[in-house]
């Protein structure tokens, strides 16, 4: 049982350093793309495992953004194995755009 809550203690901080990682990855990305980011923070969306060429460890985020200042809208961020995938960002015309580092 020691065992199994000290591996749950690991993990947990990983996903907060991991948070961590992602909260300045969307801040810079925000800038670069001109949008205004709300709420200083990310929000852990989900946790995946795949298997493509070994396993892979897909983590996922959620942030809010504003595109003209007086509104908000959801943005989604996506880590494999601990590396930024791609972030996906609201559009005007209420579609998204991905956007890779």
């Amino acid at each position: 049982m020691l065992l199994i809550l000290a591996c749950a203690a690991m993990a947990w901080l990983a996903l907060r350093g991991l948070a961590e990682k992602a909260t300045v990855a969307g801040m810079r990305a925000c800038q670069s793309r001109g949008v205004q980011w709300l709420d200083s923070h990310v929000g852990f969306a989900g946790l995946r495992l795949r298997w493509r060429n070994g396993p892979q460890v897909l983590v996922d985020f959620r942030f809010d953004v504003s595109l003209t200042g007086q509104d908000r809208h959801g943005a989604r961020m996506r880590y494999l194995n601990g590396e930024i995938e791609w972030i996906s960002f609201p559009t005007n015309d209420g579609g998204s755009e991905l956007w890779t580092p």
